[in-house]
């Protein structure tokens, strides 16, 4: 099963698709009448955006492990730093918020929201909490 990254906010983003060519991070628009059940999160945002990894999914979101080889280690770096780019450059970072999930849980009941820095974000170490609602 593979995790889902979402964000939700006001600013537009430019979308780019993963492809064999260009593995890393992804954004695609959340659309309505798209079955994905994140537009059933109650939000205020105008967009929600689909955060894929290098891996073609939200699996990247994982932190690594000792498990991981090399390059994993490396392209999940690369997404950390892609993300955390993109949230100090183009997003009000005071009316955005992320979410992960597991496929299928989308629309699910959200944990109490938390507080997560930048250097959270570009830490792959750092765990996405499934359902918890980060600003």
């Amino acid at each position: 099963m593979c995790l889902a990254m979402y964000l939700f906010t006001n600013d537009e983003l430019p979308e780019f698709k993963w492809s064999e060519e260009h593995q890393g991070i992804w954004i695609q628009a959340v659309k309505e009448g798209e079955e994905r059940g994140a537009l059933k999160w109650q939000h205020e945002q105008k967009r929600v955006y689909y955060i894929g990894s290098y891996q073609g999914c939200g699996c990247g979101w994982s932190p690594t492990s000792e498990w991981d080889d090399p390059e994993d280690m490396q392209k999940k770096q690369e997404d950390r730093e892609a993300l955390a780019d993109i949230m100090m450059s183009s997003i009000n970072r005071l009316t955005s918020w992320l979410v992960v999930c597991w496929e299928g849980d989308q629309g699910e009941p959200l944990l109490e929201s938390k507080a997560i820095s930048i250097q959270d974000i570009r830490n792959v170490h750092f765990e996405f909490e499934e359902l918890r609602q980060y600003i």
